[in-house]
């Protein structure tokens, strides 16, 4: 089963418009060809916006992560993400998101950010086939 990194623009898309690249996730999972795993920084991220002010936006996304795998930064993954946003420049969150994509060598990272990702050696970033 091939493992999905979430970056939290995918959920942000999904909760301002209730379309977007959550949908196609969601039916993959549910055909059981995904594993939709969350960075547990996105989760902080996700909590400190101002949409989730809207109870029923809150709501969504408790939903969401339900299905979703939350995954904790472990030690080599914060030592990790320390070195990419040295060398890369990119925020502590995105190097977080990065290294948990890196550390699962498999997994793929959806973003609609690609290019807050690309330059970042040993990422790979999800393909659609739109």
């Amino acid at each position: 089963m091939k493992k999905i990194i979430i970056d939290s623009s995918i959920i942000i898309e999904f909760l301002r418009t209730g379309k977007g690249l959550w949908l196609r996730l969601v039916e993959e999972k549910e055909k059981n060809t995904i594993e939709l795993i969350v960075p547990a920084v996105v989760v902080a991220e996700l909590w400190s916006g101002k949409s989730v002010n809207d109870s029923k936006k809150e709501r969504y996304l408790k939903r969401m992560l339900e299905i979703t795998i939350v995954k904790e930064l472990s030690e080599n993954e914060a030592k990790m993400a320390g070195k990419i946003r040295r060398n890369f420049g990119v925020s502590l969150a995105d190097a977080m998101v990065a290294s948990c994509a890196m550390i699962n060598k498999k997994a793929e990272l959806v973003t609609l950010n690609v290019k807050d990702f690309v330059k970042i050696k040993g990422v790979k970033i999800f393909k659609t086939n739109d």
